[in-house]
């Protein structure tokens, strides 16, 4: 079957984290675990959602460093504060690091259960 973008079974898998803070009086940092216990863990670059009591904050409303993120305006005592980070890996099935040597070693290669033996390979 035929698909505009990316093909749902590609193996593209997306995860996201939440963490939630409590505010204290001015607070503008948030940073370290929150209030599950879980550290926060961004890169300088990585994409987050940022909500101050429910409502998702515009980009040019914080910033954000390594593991931290740090609003513009400081929050009020017991504002909540969730930080959502996203990310994705890619699930393959692929050949090891030793199953790829040996194959290279023994000049077997397999194409759809078609072997090839002794085969020079061209291209690229």
């Amino acid at each position: 079957m035929a698909y505009i973008g990316r093909d749902p079974n590609d193996g593209i898998v997306k995860t996201s984290v939440i963490h939630r803070y409590t505010a204290t009086a001015a607070q503008t940092a948030f940073t370290g675990a929150d209030v599950n216990g879980n550290s926060l863990d961004i890169s300088a670059s990585g994409r987050i959602h940022v909500f101050l009591n429910g409502v998702r904050l515009d980009a040019s409303d914080f910033t954000q460093t390594a593991n931290t993120v740090t609003l513009a305006s400081g929050a009020t005592v017991n504002d909540e504060i969730v930080i959502v980070t996203e990310g994705e890996f890619i699930n393959a099935n692929h050949h090891t690091k030793s199953e790829v040597a040996t194959l290279i070693t023994n000049d077997n290669v397999t194409d759809d259960g078609n072997s090839l033996l002794n085969a020079l390979i061209f291209g690229g």
